[in-house]
């Protein structure tokens, strides 16, 4: 339905509902077919024919979807922000801004990042005003998708704590009756040092600072040492409870060194945490009430392969500390290759939705140039440690001696592989083979306890080994 790779998922009214990360939206029924119902036989593209709408995110409220973000237009350099509303059919309101979407230049390049829409329905948008240092922008706008010029006279505000700082407006939460924006700002402090922070401002609602916040009304925390000569910045969040703000954190030190890590800053007792390394591209993480962490995205490609890479769908469970959680596919995690017989295959994951069954809906853009060129790919799996096929077939293979020490015997009873996998107790990937392999060289693993997994092409079956 379209080459643009899903950012957020909703379901609703038993449909899934994707929001893509350029110009459009599907709706899908609950078995995978398209919504013919919405927008124009399940699809709806929201931009015009010489722009591109570059999607940030989306809200849902009131039976209405608001989508977010940026407008490149093709025939210059400039970019302002875009509002958009839409019903739960895939009909543009044409009551909201012109047609259905608002456009604002405020004479720089804009993006707004994230939305938050007050009872009245008034939008309060937050994101980056680029030409002015790079600052958070902080927005708001009427019901009828109008600039709201009673707030700050011209409808939009400045955020700037430091001289010289580089900043960008990330998240809006409503936050103990006022708001809570969650920015990123790099600044220098002198000598050559940066200071590079995750920012938290608590406002009113029509931008004032709430001064018993933090210094007055800002909370700035380290996210690199003073003499990291690293990039970093805040991606995305989440806020649970009113006071655990759980971010996705990436950090660049060259093209080859790059990482993405989740954190955990929990704001009443100022503890902040490095939970977990997360995909560099496409993270959609999700903690549930729990406090487990699910998260799936897409790993990134060795620069000598970018051209030919080989990525599969991935998906993770973790404990609250950011360990594997081996209750969930017995490894705390679980991949899927849509073409595992063919030479180049491409599978890049990018949301995940989790029902309340225990059922979790992933999907992302593939790439195949034998089978099907580029378009989306959809699975469901189950929250399960064994399925009913899985206990089938269980006791088809076998692994001796085990204890073992240098190989690993694998018996066989007809049952075809596709491909074998170790992991560590961590859910780190060690080992990797292809075909119906009967004995495993196992010298290089360190001592310890190892998840053994087997994808038959049908599922996927899960053992344990320990090497002494």
């Amino acid at each position: 339905a379209s080459n643009s790779t899903p950012i957020n998922v909703y379901f609703d009214n038993n449909k899934y509902i994707l929001i893509n990360e350029t110009n459009s939206m599907i709706s899908l029924n609950y078995d995978g077919s398209p919504n013919t119902s919405f927008g124009n036989n399940g699809i709806l593209f929201f931009n015009n024919f010489n722009e591109t709408l570059i999607v940030k995110g989306s809200k849902l409220w009131n039976g209405f979807y608001y989508i977010f973000g940026q407008v490149v237009y093709n025939s210059n350099n400039n970019k302002d922000f875009f509002i958009t509303k839409i019903s739960l059919d895939g009909i543009l309101d044409i009551s909201f801004g012109l047609n259905g979407v608002l456009r604002q230049d405020f004479g720089s390049n804009e993006v707004i990042n994230d939305i938050l829409i007050t009872d009245d329905g008034k939008v309060l948008g937050i994101g980056a005003k680029v030409v002015i240092s790079n600052s958070i922008l902080l927005i708001r706008c009427n019901s009828n998708g109008t600039i709201d010029n009673s707030f700050d006279s011209n409808g939009y505000k400045i955020l700037v704590n430091n001289p010289n700082e580089i900043s960008n407006g990330v998240k809006l939460f409503s936050f103990e009756n006022n708001i809570l924006v969650v920015a990123n700002s790099e600044y220098s402090s002198g000598s050559g040092i940066y200071n590079k922070n995750l920012t938290l401002i608590k406002m009113d609602i029509n931008g004032s600072y709430v001064t018993t916040f933090g210094t007055n009304g800002v909370i700035q925390v380290p996210l690199q040492g003073s003499s990291d000569t690293g990039n970093s910045s805040v991606i995305n969040a989440i806020l649970l409870n009113g006071d655990e703000l759980y971010f996705n954190c990436y950090y660049s030190y060259s093209y080859i060194n790059q990482s993405m890590s989740l954190r955990k800053y929990t704001i009443s007792s100022n503890n902040n945490e490095n939970l977990t390394t997360l995909p560099l591209y496409y993270n959609c993480f999700y903690i549930d009430n729990s406090h487990k962490i699910y998260f799936t995205g897409t790993e990134r490609c060795s620069p000598n392969t970018a051209t030919n890479c080989s990525r599969d769908f991935k998906i993770y469970k973790k404990n609250s500390n950011g360990s594997s959680d081996s209750t969930f596919n017995s490894t705390g995690s679980y991949s899927y290759n849509f073409f595992p017989s063919d030479l180049i295959s491409d599978d890049m994951s990018s949301i995940l939705y989790l029902h309340n069954d225990g059922k979790i809906f992933m999907a992302g853009r593939g790439y195949n140039p034998f089978s099907n060129g580029t378009g989306l790919q959809m699975l469901r799996l189950k929250d399960v440690s064994l399925s009913l096929y899985e206990a089938e077939n269980q006791n088809k293979i076998a692994l001796f001696p085990n204890p073992c020490n240098e190989e690993l015997n694998i018996f066989n009873q007809n049952l075809n592989i596709d491909f074998i996998k170790i992991f560590d107790i961590y859910g780190k990937e060690v080992l990797y083979k292809k075909g119906n392999i009967e004995k495993l060289d196992i010298k290089m693993l360190q001592n310890g306890m190892y998840f053994f997994q087997i994808n038959s092409g049908i599922t996927v079956l899960n053992l344990k080994f320990i090497k002494n």
